[in-house]
């Protein structure tokens, strides 16, 4: 998941309308909130191109509807499921690599689930 932070000052006093701020793959979604923008990518297969090209996509979005995107608060988010982790390939745009974060559970999420306490009374 990657989230695009817009930077405040690029429309002032300006409302803009992102109808046509729409994915163009199936396992991608793209979420707005205010000026912050968020591109999830569903990767199977090891195969991150149709995420890469939503985030390009998304980019050139931007730089076509005048948008300055706030590089030094854009992050990479990154939850792997897999049983055999390997390293991620890292995340540029206009080449300046992207800080990412690994939110990767350490345990399965079954692991976190306990049988209640059968000696508890209320």
């Amino acid at each position: 998941m990657l989230v695009l932070h817009r930077d405040a000052s690029s429309a002032p006093s300006s409302t803009l309308f992102t109808h046509d701020c729409v994915t163009s793959h199936k396992d991608n979604i793209i979420l707005k909130f205010a000026d912050d923008t968020a591109v999830i990518g569903c990767i199977t297969d090891r195969d991150a191109a149709a995420y890469r090209r939503e985030v390009a996509s998304l980019v050139a979005w931007c730089e076509d509807n005048n948008l300055t995107l706030n590089t030094d608060k854009t992050k990479e988010m990154i939850v792997d499921m897999r049983k055999k982790r390997g390293p991620h390939r890292p995340l540029y745009i206009r080449e300046l690599e992207l800080e990412s974060e690994d939110l990767t559970w350490l345990r399965p999420p079954h692991s976190w689930l306990r049988r209640p306490n059968s000696g508890c009374t209320f």
